[in-house]
């Protein structure tokens, strides 16, 4: 049908002409019935333009009449926006007709003169806009059977080899998961000690957000309950493997525009968000907002200048999860006992399960069940959020066991706004209540108190202050309290002073009152001095390079314990290493500590720095030396074969690797100079540079004649790329230079043909020629 849209032109104008003789003064208003003669045509075709609440719409539109009812094609309604409706349709020459009579609220004229169609639409019908659509979940990338070792070693005194220590971390990786084992070596007393730790096999879902951990771990329980090392089986939900999404409730705004208008967000009076929209509804479900306790305000600007304003309050909270959000965790095994002191000692058995679920956007419940072989315990737990007051907490539980019957309560409150912030909790238990992980008196929790307060000044600093008092099962009390003062003179020097006091049952209490000078130089040097408690210290550090370079680090400290320790860093790519000298009491010391990995994976086996996270295999064929940024910073350097391994990735989150093109020679094309990677936790993934080598070449171009070819005439090649255009004397400059590439030079006489020669051997830019453009044949 859009092919005959010209055709239609007079046709339209004729209609018009009789429509508006049927329905003479037609202004706005609803579109009328037309005469008896119209019910019974198949339908007239009317080809018009179209304003849409004063908007001139792009191109003319073709319209259906037909018995005093007009119909516009589904596809122009579906790009304005505007759902169609079901009933009444109509199918013409395979293209589907909507009555627009149909749309409530509608209104429509037709300007004959013009041979326009006004439409007035009210906002609701126009489809949403969504001002900040949620971020797609990152896939991670294919992973590469990958063995490594992580080691941190220690030699405590360079002048004794037997006083060594090392924490060893090993284990493989791969599409299926992780399996890892960690331990420590400890060779200082005299005889060598290997002590276990972890050992574990993990599997993680980053689609679903779960996570399976077989063999060592921790469990994963409500505020009230305290985590416990274990032996056995963990699966349960993770969050951090898809670390764009935000788990907690945060507001969201919306509105109409009758017009396309601009889009303003102020948070608290700091511009956050600009954006278009088109008429009708429009949402925005993530405001870039931060926790606590804030002010949104909303500007939308139309196209006529007309502005509206909203403001609203907001309260932002962590402690809870959105609306319809849940995660769980489900454990089973034996309890680890003398972690860190013996290799395999594990308690009883048990089972525990805990689970949250966002109720409302300010109501999130939890509940968590520990059943073990002489404890019993159940919880439940609510977060509650009052925008205008705060945040909220309560948690009770009970248990069953050998000791008794017991109960616990938890309570917290808190605000926090830009300007200042409080915060309460409160923890009670009776003596025979009982949980997983606490196996003395002095690990449990009697009553606890915990009060923290801020209060920002501007410029003129911030100041903070803390206390919290413990009282444990065995009757012992604690507590410490502190003040905190800081501020920032000018743009460099950071003035910060602090008061801190401890006491405990059957001890003096203690106070300690200092003042501490931090001064930057720059990226990579900072200064450091303090006076606290009859001790004065003064520190200058300067960090090595994120890639490779030395660092070092010059400490004194005088009064009580009088020290002055000097430190060198070096730090490469295949590991870091710190030689420390300490003078302590009238006695020298020194201490060599080393940092690093192996890697095993793509076919070779390299030594690297610590594998944090994920690792990238960068591949840059047949280019040494080449620089490579992670998000913009150098971290590390192709070696002679164009590899270089980057151990410091981000599991499940988007890295962006970069080469420095000063580091690449001239006439080598790549397919970017950016490549992004999402690895797997410990995963090793690859990362190929694409690239290809070219060279550029004047070409020195005559006909058949002798003559050179003329200036201004396009070449392009066998494909029909543009290859450049002919200069004087019959000069080309072309960026690809290959043997036997045929260009074709397109004269006005008729086109005609050069082959080009190899390239001579070791010119950057070489001139080649005089090579005969030959005629070509019709």
């Amino acid at each position: 049908m859009r092919r005959r849209l010209a055709a239609r032109g007079w046709v339209s104008a004729v209609l018009l002409h009789t429509f508006a003789a049927a329905a003479p003064g037609l202004a706005w208003g609803r579109i009328p019935e037309l005469g008896r003669q119209d019910a019974a045509e198949a339908g007239a075709e009317l080809l018009l333009e179209v304003e849409i609440n004063g908007v001139t719409a792009p191109g003319p539109r073709v319209f259906v009449r037909r018995g005093g009812r007009f119909y516009a094609d589904v596809n122009d309604l579906s790009a304005w926006r505007i759902q169609a409706p079901q009933s009444g349709r109509l199918v013409i020459d395979g293209e589907i007709y909507a009555p627009l009579d149909a749309l409530p609220g509608l209104e429509a004229a037709v300007d004959e003169s013009r041979q326009v169609l006004r439409l007035t639409i009210p906002p609701e019908l126009f489809a949403p806009t969504l001002l900040a659509a949620p971020s797609p979940t990152p896939r991670p990338s294919p992973a590469i059977l990958t063995g490594f070792l992580n080691y941190d070693l220690a030699l405590q005194d360079v002048r004794r080899l037997d006083a060594a220590t090392a924490y060893l971390e090993s284990g493989v990786s791969d599409d299926w998961g992780l399996a890892m084992n960690t331990l420590t070596v400890d060779t200082s007393r005299g005889r060598t000690e290997v002590l276990r730790l972890d050992s574990f096999f993990l599997r993680e879902d980053p689609l679903h957000l779960t996570r399976l951990v077989v063999g060592d771990t921790l469990t994963r329980g409500a505020g009230w309950a305290r985590p416990v090392r274990f032996g056995g089986v963990r699966f349960g939900t993770d969050f951090g493997l898809q670390p764009s999404l935000v788990t907690f409730p945060i507001p969201a705004f919306a509105g109409r525009a009758a017009l396309p208008s601009q889009v303003e967000l102020f948070v608290d009076d700091a511009l956050r968000f600009q954006g278009k929209v088109d008429q009708g509804p429009f949402t925005m479900d993530r405001a870039p907002v931060m926790t606590g306790a804030g002010e949104l305000t909303v500007v939308v600007r139309d196209i006529l200048g007309v502005e509206r304003r909203v403001t609203q309050s907001y309260y932002v909270s962590p402690q809870l999860l959105r609306r319809g959000l849940s995660e769980f965790s489900v454990e089973a095994g034996a309890e680890r006992r003398a972690y860190g002191l013996r290799s395999f000692d594990y308690g009883p058995p048990f089972v525990a399960g805990s689970y949250r679920r966002g109720l409302q956007d300010w109501l999130t419940i939890e509940s968590r069940a520990e059943l073990g072989t002489g404890v019993q315990n159940l919880g439940l737990g609510a977060a509650a959020v009052w925008p205008r007051v705060g945040e909220f907490g309560l948690s009770a539980a009970a248990s069953v066991g050998d000791a008794g019957d017991g109960a616990a309560l938890r309570a917290y409150a808190a605000r926090v706004t830009r300007s200042w912030s409080l915060s309460a909790v409160y923890e009670r238990a009776t003596a025979d209540y009982r949980q997983l992980g606490v196996q003395r008196p002095s690990e449990q929790v009697r009553e606890q108190i915990q009060l923290a307060g801020g209060l920002s000044l501007g410029r003129a600093g911030s100041l903070t202050a803390a206390h919290a008092e413990l009282r444990s099962g065995d009757g012992v009390r604690t507590a410490v309290s502190s003040f905190n003062y800081g501020v920032t003179l000018g743009r460099r020097v950071f003035i910060n002073g602090f008061a801190l006091r401890t006491r405990a049952d059957g001890q003096d209490a203690q106070t300690t009152v200092g003042v501490g000078v931090t001064v930057p130089f720059g990226v990579r040097s900072s200064a450091y001095a303090q006076v606290a408690g009859g001790d004065a210290s003064l520190e200058y550090r300067r960090y090595p390079p994120t890639d490779q370079g030395f660092g070092y680090r010059l400490a004194v400290r005088t009064g009580q314990n009088e020290q002055q320790q000097a430190d060198v860093t070096w730090r490469g790519q295949p590991l870091e290493a710190t030689l420390q000298v300490a003078r302590d009491g009238g006695r020298t010391n020194g201490r060599l500590l080393a940092s690093g990995g192996v890697m095993a994976l793509a076919g070779e086996v390299r030594a690297a720095r610590r594998i944090e996270g994920g690792v990238a295999v960068v591949e840059v064929p047949g280019q040494p030396d080449v620089r490579i940024y992670q998000d913009n910073r150098a971290v590390a350097r192709t070696g002679a074969d164009g590899r270089a391994l980057v151990p410091s990735l981000r599991s499940y989150e988007p890295n962006s690797l970069r080469l420095d093109m000063a580091d690449v020679p001239l006439g080598t094309r790549l397919d970017t100079d950016t490549v992004t990677v999402t690895p797997r936790s410990y995963g090793g993934v690859i990362a190929r540079f694409g690239l290809s080598q070219e060279r550029s070449a004047t070409l020195v171009v005559r006909l058949p004649d002798g003559a050179p070819l003329e200036p201004g005439v396009e070449l392009t090649d066998g494909e029909g790329r543009q290859a450049g255009y002919s200069g004087y004397e019959g000069e080309v400059f072309v960026t690809s230079v290959r043997e036997g590439m045929v260009l074709y030079a397109h004269r006005s006489e008729g086109p005609c043909r050069i082959r080009e020669p190899a390239p001579p051997p070791g010119e950057v830019l070489p001139r080649i020629g005089p090579l005969t453009c030959e005629a070509v044949g019709p």
